[in-house]
């Protein structure tokens, strides 16, 4: 499945396109899928720790459980 929407983050707003996996047992549904957030590209200042700076790209990683009615 594919996951089209808007991803705002320190008032900077990019569409964003994420593949995710879906599973069904029973009733429960599961969604569960990542993307890669490029921190620049949302005006986000990266900071360094004892002169070691932090990547500028972060993971993000989901999982939304719900029930279904079938």
């Amino acid at each position: 499945m594919t996951i089209i929407g808007n991803l705002s983050f320190h008032g900077v707003t990019n569409k964003i396109s994420v593949y995710a996996q879906t599973s069904l047992k029973g009733n429960k549904m599961k969604v569960e899928g990542s993307f890669p957030v490029d921190l620049k590209e949302y005006n986000i200042l990266i900071p360094s720790l004892l002169g070691t700076s932090i990547k500028d790209e972060i993971v993000v990683k989901f999982t939304f459980a719900f029930d279904v009615n079938q």
